[in-house]
């Protein structure tokens, strides 16, 4: 009846707790992570008829904010928790940064979502909690798992070269 549910494991005194339901709707949510500081839940829903990603306060507490608009997939927090990436699925999968900040009583605050980079994957089922990517803890750098059939080919023009060996030499 309610699909796939998110459910959180504590551990007391270094020992697994009892699993307990975080969040259980008649719709799929999955890809579940918290925020660096711990209030927070993002995570992918397909409760408006696509996969978007939302945020709700952990570990409960009123509201849940949309953080997609054009469906999102695979989120994942800035090590300083002021940025929330996500997948955006179009003909490439695009890589989305959106600014997003705690506001006064409980708010959440979406700035605008700005796109980084396209790329092309082997598809993913959202429900299998696997990410294609993964950000570096400065959140400028990222690992992306591409196919290889379709990786752009790139290449490196190095001016004054010479310069740079004869350097090199004398050390």
């Amino acid at each position: 009846k309610t699909r796939g549910d998110i459910w959180v494991l504590s551990n007391v005194q270094d020992k697994p707790g009892e699993p307990v339901k975080f969040l259980q709707t008649e719709f799929n949510e999955s890809q579940a992570q918290f925020s660096p500081n711990g209030r927070w839940v993002a995570y992918t829903s397909n409760e408006s008829g696509a996969d978007e990603v939302y945020v709700q306060p952990f570990p409960g507490g009123p509201g849940k904010w949309r953080i997609s608009s054009n469906g999102g997939r695979e989120p994942r927090w800035s090590r300083d928790g002021k940025e929330l990436f996500y997948l955006e699925q179009a003909p490439r999968n695009s890589l989305i940064a959106v600014p997003v900040q705690a506001g006064p009583a409980g708010a959440f605050e979406i700035g605008k979502p700005q796109k980084l980079f396209d790329f092309a994957a082997v598809g993913i089922v959202t429900t299998g909690n696997s990410f294609l990517y993964s950000p570096a803890p400065d959140g400028q750098r990222f690992l992306v798992s591409v196919r290889a059939d379709t990786a752009e080919p790139t290449l490196n023009v190095i001016v004054n070269w010479e310069q740079a060996v004869v350097s090199a030499a004398k050390q």
